[in-house]
């Protein structure tokens, strides 16, 4: 069945061949494209700044934190805009998800307990993981099926501008103004989007499909988040205690893990099961490095925040190449194509990373590594997107 989106549209109304920035789709793709950047600068400014925000709320030793509440936060994030996405549409879920990254954004900027911070960063995770899931809703939605891959690639580059000045901006405010910039400024940036977008998704309110609902999916995304939680800091800990509480959340996480991903996921699957796999392999690894570098350089090297910042940086021209190359290459380079030579990128990059904190080489053999990972990622995202929808039943 072809959906409206799908249909050309008449003599009178949007051009039969649609573009990405034609009157239909113009304000929808500038909207979701600025969230997914804002969502983006944010993460890779709070990362470089993370050593300073620790030392000035005197919590190096739970630095780990900052990420992990975000992470686990943003899990159930993305289960709570699923589920009210497939129930009522894109834009209900987006208010949520803006509102609650915009109001974690402020109670972070302004914590001055690491308690405070750390709520604030769950609720940023709340609110980021519910955008991006989101964003993904409108492109199965608002899109016909000829644009969705450009959409997927258009997304795919969303982040490199910020990969290139959110380290730079937030090591500069960290070094020169104050870390609570790094949260603040985006609580402002955050709102005008929406009224772009809002108006053109009511359309799209409602249902998606007849298809009976999965019933325990929010229970399972939050025990999956607890479960999260307590394996991350299981990680921390080293001793017996450690070890008790890995098995507990691991017992929590994988049936939580079984209801949330399609069958077959935790078993690599041949489909939709492998792309799900792969793609939380691929991210997970990819963005514990890049959480990694500024901390490593800071702490065992000495670089300062904002040179620490340009070396992360580097990495958005591997990024941005992979994308633009995975939106043009010839029809041989096949989507599953693409993932196996991006992941095998991924992997060499991050066998190599290390040797940046060898005390006789220079620091800046993270650059080629980085950017080898970087170019594999840009690659891999959009094509995994790709084929997570060719994968998907309608609806």
């Amino acid at each position: 069945m072809t959906s409206a989106a799908d249909r050309p549209t008449s003599r009178g109304g949007q051009p039969a061949s649609p573009r990405m920035l034609d009157d239909q789709h113009r304000a929808i793709t500038l909207g979701i494209v600025t969230f997914v950047t804002l969502v983006a600068f944010e993460g890779t400014a709070v990362i470089t700044a993370l050593p300073v925000v620790a030392r000035d709320l005197n919590s190096v030793a739970s630095l780990a934190w900052i990420i992990n509440a975000f992470v686990a936060a943003s899990l159930m994030g993305q289960v709570l805009a699923g589920e009210w996405g497939d129930r009522l549409g894109p834009r209900l879920p987006l208010l949520f998800g803006i509102a609650a990254f915009g109001l974690g954004g402020l109670v972070a900027g302004i914590a001055t307990a690491f308690p405070v911070l750390i709520a604030g960063r769950a609720l940023q995770g709340l609110g980021a993981g519910g955008m991006i899931v989101v964003a993904y809703v409108i492109i199965g939605r608002a899109y016909p099926t000829i644009l969705r891959a450009k959409a997927f690639s258009l997304l795919s580059a969303a982040w490199v501008l910020p990969a290139i000045v959110g380290p730079v901006i937030a090591g500069w405010l960290a070094d020169s103004v104050s870390w609570r910039w790094v949260f603040l400024v985006v609580v402002v940036l955050i709102w005008p989007p929406l009224f772009l977008v809002l108006p053109r998704l009511r359309q799209f309110d409602g249902a998606h499909s007849d298809e009976p609902r999965r019933t325990g999916r929010v229970r399972a995304g939050a025990q999956a988040a607890v479960g999260l939680v307590a394996v991350q800091d299981a990680a921390q800990r080293g001793t017996w205690v450690g070890v008790i509480e890995a098995a507990v959340g691991l017992a929590l996480l994988v049936p939580a893990l079984l209801v949330l991903l399609p069958a077959g996921t935790l078993r690599v699957r041949r489909g939709l099961p492998t792309v799900i796999a792969v793609r939380g392999l691929m991210a997970g690894a990819f963005f514990s490095a890049e959480a990694w570098i500024p901390l490593s350089l800071q702490t065992v090297r000495g670089v300062s925040t904002t040179w620490s910042g340009l070396f992360l940086a580097c990495g958005a021209i591997g990024w941005a190449s992979g994308a633009w190359f995975q939106g043009h290459a010839p029809v041989s380079f096949t989507p599953a194509r693409l993932v196996r030579i991006g992941s095998t990128l991924v992997v060499v990059s991050l066998v190599t990373l290390p040797l940046c904190l060898v005390p006789g080489l220079p620091v800046a053999v993270l650059v080629p590594s980085w950017l080898i990972g970087s170019l594999g990622m840009g690659m891999s995202v959009s094509s995994l997107a790709t084929l997570l929808l060719d994968y998907s039943a309608p609806g």
